[in-house]
């Protein structure tokens, strides 16, 4: 029963989040079911930022601990949901211990939770760790700080950040190049260098049409720097691409 009035509230969203239930769930984040635990940091992450109260964040960042990877992970997700208001000092240091999680879908959640939090949680700590995690061996962590960095904005876009963000664009996996190449455009202007626009120019002749759909994209982030001879001449040729969505991506840029 307790397991299921967490789903409930979880499926009420902002509406629910009222003293009395942030009081309970917050109780049920002690729950002696790892189960029920679980639940309540689901729901507290689906409440949002309404929800993200002192004794919230102090107890879902308790929950980063927990013996169970289950509640890590779904803590850490919670973390993400909860806005501008969780990105504080104990939050982001949790966040960061999370990274080295021996649990690959815990290090994913913590990373992505990271870049859900916004420019305000690019501090030197969190873009250094995120941009170490571009190495793991799990593929889906590094997919998750590869998205995370992205999110994080302009101010991601460090010279080590975009070093790494640009060699994750000769990754061997090619939904790893996709989201690199698209969080280098998300990154803007200031990640328009020299190196990023030459391998963003490569990555428009992988073999993956996704990858190369990202990359044409990205173009369109960078800015007028990017509008460089190679560039345009390879966005050209791209007009005649034989995945659609590559031809569309090509198409909105020279339309913009």
């Amino acid at each position: 029963m307790r397991r299921r009035a967490a789903e409930a509230l979880r499926e009420l969203g902002a509406a629910a989040a009222t003293e009395p239930v942030l009081s309970r769930l917050t109780e049920c984040l002690r729950d002696r079911e790892g189960i029920v635990r679980t639940r309540a940091a689901e729901a507290l992450g689906w409440l949002g930022v309404v929800g993200a109260t002192q004794s919230v964040l102090s107890r879902l960042t308790a929950c980063l601990r927990d013996p169970e990877a289950n509640v890590r992970s779904s803590a850490a997700n919670a973390l993400g949901e909860l806005g501008a208001a969780a990105p504080t000092e104990p939050v982001l240091s949790a966040l960061i211990d999370c990274l080295r999680d021996p649990e690959w879908l815990v290090r994913f959640k913590a990373a992505v939770a990271l870049g859900g939090l916004g420019e305000v949680a690019a501090t030197e700590p969190v873009l250094s760790r995120l941009a170490d995690y571009l190495c793991e061996p799990e593929p889906n962590v590094r997919s998750g700080a590869v998205e995370a960095l992205g999110w994080l904005g302009a101010a991601a876009a460090t010279e080590p950040v975009l070093s790494r963000l640009t060699d994750c664009l000769r990754d061997a996996e090619a939904y790893v190049r996709a989201v690199a190449a698209e969080a280098l455009g998300e990154l803007g202007v200031a990640a328009a260098t020299g190196p990023v626009l030459s391998r963003l120019t490569d990555c428009l002749g992988d073999a993956d049409g996704e990858v190369r759909c990202r990359a044409a994209d990205a173009f369109g982030g960078l800015g007028r720097a990017a509008a460089t001879e190679p560039v345009l001449s390879r966005l050209t040729d791209y007009l005649r691409d034989p995945e659609g969505d590559v031809r569309s991506s090509a198409r909105r840029l020279w339309a913009g």
